[in-house]
């Protein structure tokens, strides 16, 4: 993939060096590199990516709508033919824990994301779900699946809290450079709760109720029982997304990379513990 994307870019005026692998994802290959002298991070989808991959950020009016409010690095190069994006690169890293101040940071950030206006052209949480569901055939009964799509159900009809959700992030995908934080890797972004993208942060940092209780006051919701039992059940509904992804990716025939195969396993446990 690497020779393809110099490939890509022999017959252009752009220059691309020391291209460096740094993510192989389960969609994408990620690179570090230099195009035109200039840090960069090239991602290319894999192939037929588009059949199991179902979002628009990379339609420009949703990822324009995104970048304008710095909430993920501008595009600077576009190859749609060849399912190639370079954005610039953004010096930040993983944060393991939060404090107090970064807390707050993660928190404007995210409600500047869930402010922007919903969008009819962006796909769906449902309609991601459903399609993912809909070609699971050989483990469609196993008894956590089937809890999950219970779940699953539950949540369905209820859009009053439906925003532009990312719906991936972990403390990989949020990255922090002093005072500026960066949101990356929009793959799988869609409508969908708000509650969503909150509980996968509290999650992902292991945050406590103090924690979590900065977090709503500055987002802007209140620490009532009924969010906080809210967060709990998209905590459990996010575990069951990512088991129902995993599952669909098994039966059209893709092998999970070893990240996301010990991450099922983990995923499938975590479960069990909440149920208990």
């Amino acid at each position: 993939m690497k020779n393809k994307i110099f490939e890509i870019f022999v017959d252009t005026s752009h220059r691309i060096d020391k291209l460096k692998l740094i993510n192989n994802g389960q969609t994408a290959l990620t690179y570090f590199g230099y195009l035109n002298n200039k840090k960069s991070i090239f991602k290319i989808l894999k192939k037929d990516s588009n059949k199991i991959l179902k979002n628009n950020f990379y339609n420009e009016h949703i990822s324009t709508k995104i970048i304008k409010e710095n909430l993920f690095p501008k595009i600077i190069h576009s190859d749609k033919k060849n399912s190639l994006y370079v954005y610039e690169y953004f010096d930040g890293k993983q944060v393991n824990t939060l404090n107090k101040e970064l807390i707050i940071k993660t928190a404007k950030k995210l409600k500047k994301l869930h402010a922007l206006d919903v969008d009819k052209k962006l796909n769906t949480f449902n309609s991601q779900i459903n399609f993912y569901i809909k070609e699971i055939k050989k483990n469609k009964k196993n008894k956590i699946l089937r809890e999950g799509i219970k779940l699953y159900k539950k949540f369905k009809n209820n859009e009053s809290d439906n925003v532009i959700s990312h719906n991936d992030l972990n403390k990989s995908n949020i990255l922090f450079n002093n005072h500026k934080i960066c949101f990356i890797d929009y793959d799988y972004v869609s409508i969908n709760n708000r509650f969503s993208d909150l509980a996968r942060i509290f999650s992902s940092y292991k945050f406590t109720e103090k924690d979590i209780n900065i977090f709503l006051d500055i987002y802007g919701l209140d620490n009532s029982k009924n969010n906080f039992h809210t967060i709990k059940d998209w905590q459990l509904m996010n575990l069951y997304t990512d088991l129902i992804w995993f599952y669909f990716l098994i039966e059209n025939g893709l092998d999970l990379n070893k990240q996301n195969r010990n991450y099922l396993f983990l995923t499938e446990e975590l479960i069990k513990q909440q149920m208990q």
